[in-house]
């Protein structure tokens, strides 16, 4: 990761995108809605990166407007960043 970079607490990134309304589920249940589960966990990851490409949108049309520098979103593979460049 660059010096100019923030990485996204990986604990609440996994926060907001899981919940433990599954295991909280008898066994039956678990094994019949797991699928569901992981397909709701996907459809929460991809809106929080949406979320975060239009703060990041918004932050570089307001704040960073004159600026030549830009805050851009990163997937480093290990984790999701924002970096200044």
């Amino acid at each position: 990761m660059r010096k100019d970079s923030v990485a996204v607490d990986q604990k609440l990134f996994k926060g907001i995108i899981e919940m433990d309304a599954l295991n909280s589920m008898p066994d039956d249940l678990r094994k019949k809605y797991h699928g569901l589960y992981l397909m709701a966990c996907e459809l929460r990851e991809l809106r929080f990166y949406k979320l975060l490409r239009r703060v990041i949108a918004a932050l570089n049309e307001g704040a960073f407007k004159s600026k030549a520098e830009k805050l851009r979103l990163v997937d480093e593979g290990a984790g999701l960043s924002i970096e200044l460049g």
